[in-house]
């Protein structure tokens, strides 16, 4: 299970989640999904950004384009 943290030069948090999801409405089988999601830390942690990804590239690529680039893993 993919659960990732990154910590920006900004008071932000980026948080990289694997899950397993329905891709459409009345689907008969969950798909493995990568879910971003970001947090201003300095206003009590309040989620600004929510995105859901196929692959775990694709989620990274999403990521560098959030605060100039200045994301990076950190063990919290």
């Amino acid at each position: 299970m993919v659960d990732y943290k990154f910590y920006d030069n900004y008071g932000n948090m980026a948080r990289i989640t694997e899950r397993m999801v329905l891709p459409y409405e009345n689907a008969k089988q969950r798909k493995k999904a990568y879910v971003l999601s970001l947090y201003a830390m300095y206003d009590n942690g309040m989620m600004y950004h929510l995105s859901m990804y196929d692959n775990l590239d694709d989620v990274m690529r999403k990521l560098e384009m959030f605060s100039n680039g200045t994301f990076k893993a950190r063990n919290a």
